[in-house]
């Protein structure tokens, strides 16, 4: 069995809950990954940014967000996923401005993206590689059609981080499968892919890369109310890439907060919070010229 499955199964609580002393409250206040890759990339790029690949961008919006909120807004962003942009944006505000977005789905089986040769000058891979059937395919994709001095912003999660998320959202998918007699794929869970301990390794195999610069974030946040709303919508995605009826996806909303509320009732009956782990690591790469 492995080791995500052995903290998750046959337990009445997430590791948040039972293992007081492994959660530290440093790090509450991490900026958002995707404020902090923007800012990284943007720093580490030679030349101007016009165009940014978006890979595994599910609704676009964090990122849109972000550039915003780095007075990039003006780039053009191209976002790439596997899931139909009408799942992606389902939970997005009707009054979402999304001007210089264009979205693609891509086949999953597909490994070569549409995109010319040297075409962009960002590219932000978040959290997509622990996915990845084949990650080094993904990241030489990414360096054929990043141009030189174009950077990516590339960050994997640990085996341990949003642990409880995780374990909230394979109880509510259960719950809901129970209740409604349907039959579903369970949650796709980060156990076989590429995690944060092994980004540096995998990058260094990608002929054209050079790594110029790192940020780990290592903390864990307080999963209040707000909180589960607020990545609820990560939650969501999560099911969507099972074989969920879309019909359910409110009856799973539900169930996602009705668990957490019982969790954070039974946290505060032992005397502390429940809490929801960051462990991740963000690696900037920038493309080396071919004249080198």
């Amino acid at each position: 069995m492995k080791e995500w499955d052995r903290l998750m199964d046959g337990i009445d609580a997430p590791p948040a809950v039972q293992m007081r002393s492994y959660w530290s409250d440093e790090g509450a206040n991490l900026p958002p990954q995707y404020d902090l890759a923007v800012a990284l990339a943007a720093a580490c790029l030679i030349g101007e940014p016009n165009r940014l690949l978006d890979l595994g961008c599910n609704s676009g919006q964090p990122t849109i967000d972000a550039l915003g909120r780095a007075g990039l807004a003006n780039i053009h962003v191209e976002g790439y996923d596997v899931l139909p942009e009408e799942v992606a944006t389902y939970f997005l505000p009707p009054d979402a401005s999304r001007p210089n977005f264009v979205f693609t789905q891509l086949d999953k089986d597909e490994m070569r993206l549409p995109l010319e040769d040297k075409s962009m000058d960002i590219v932000l891979a978040l959290n997509v590689l622990f996915r990845a059937d084949n990650a080094l395919t993904m990241l030489q994709e990414v360096c054929r059609v990043l141009r030189e001095g174009g950077v990516a912003a590339i960050s994997s999660n640990s085996r341990l981080h949003a642990a409880t998320r995780h374990w909230i959202a394979r109880h509510a998918l259960m719950e809901v499968s129970q209740k409604y007699r349907i039959s579903t794929v369970g949650l796709p869970v980060p156990a076989n892919g590429i995690f944060s301990n092994d980004l540096p390794e995998l990058l260094e195999k990608v002929t054209g890369f050079e790594i110029v610069a790192e940020e780990s974030q290592v903390g864990s946040t307080v999963i209040d109310d707000e909180r589960i709303d607020s990545f609820f919508d990560t939650i969501m995605l999560e099911a969507a890439r099972t074989d969920l009826p879309k019909k359910y996806y409110s009856n799973f909303r539900e169930e996602v907060r009705n668990i957490g509320t019982r969790l954070q009732a039974r946290a505060k009956e032992k005397g502390y919070d429940l809490r929801d782990r960051v462990d991740r690591k963000i690696i900037i790469v920038r493309k080396r010229s071919e004249t080198r």
